[in-house]
Order: structure tokens, then sequence, then C-alpha cells
């Protein structure tokens, strides 16, 4: 049996019906992109030795002026390669450390903390 174009018509104009609904309701539901919260805002990223945590700076202390172009990683660790600054290495003996072995230390450290 063939349908008569009145009867492609009407399912047409049902599925484009339906169609704008469905566009109408996801406007409506899902905020636009300014609209949705940074829930990180003024924070920065940093690993603490343990895992990567958001910290909120303290407000009078000034970011630092070294660009991620400066800082090359070396052996593993990240060495400044502007002009403006020495590079030193440290090591922490915190109580989360352990044991250290210090002569092997002194061979590759500058300081300790």
């Amino acid at each position: 049996m063939r349908r008569s174009n009145n009867g492609k018509l009407k399912y047409l104009l049902i599925a484009a019906v339906l169609i704008i609904a469905m566009v109408a309701i996801i406007r409506l539901t899902v905020p636009d992109r300014e609209e949705v919260k940074d829930e990180y805002a003024g924070q920065v990223l940093i690993n603490d030795g343990f895992d990567d945590i958001w910290i909120t700076p303290y407000p009078n202390v000034p970011v630092n002026g070294i660009s991620r172009d400066e800082v090359r990683m070396e052996n593993g660790l990240p060495v400044y390669k502007g002009t403006d600054f020495d590079t030193t290495i440290g090591v922490d003996v915190s109580d989360h450390q352990w044991e250290v072995d210090w002569q092997a230390a002194a061979q590759t450290v500058d300081f300790a903390y």
C-alpha cells in the first residue's frame, strides 16, 4: 500500500516538531558555557609530594615571573635555563623520606631541607 503525499507530510511535520522540542529542552536544561562556575577559580594545581592538589595562593604574595619556556627537564629534574636566577638542587629530608644516604646526596644536591 502506498502512502499519499499528505501522509508523508504529516510524518515529516511530526518529526520536525519533535526535533524542535528536543532542541528547546536541551537549551533550557544545559547551561551556557559562561554560566558554568569554575570550582577551581583563583586556585593553582601543585604536587605536594604525594598527590596533585588545588591550593589558594596567599593574596599578597606575587606570582613569579618565570615562564615555562625558561624551564627544561634534565635527568628528570626541572632546571631553570633563563639568565635572571641561578639554579640549585635540593633534597627534602622530612620524616616522610625515611633514611637519607648523605654520601650519595652530597654528590648531587646543593642543599637539604
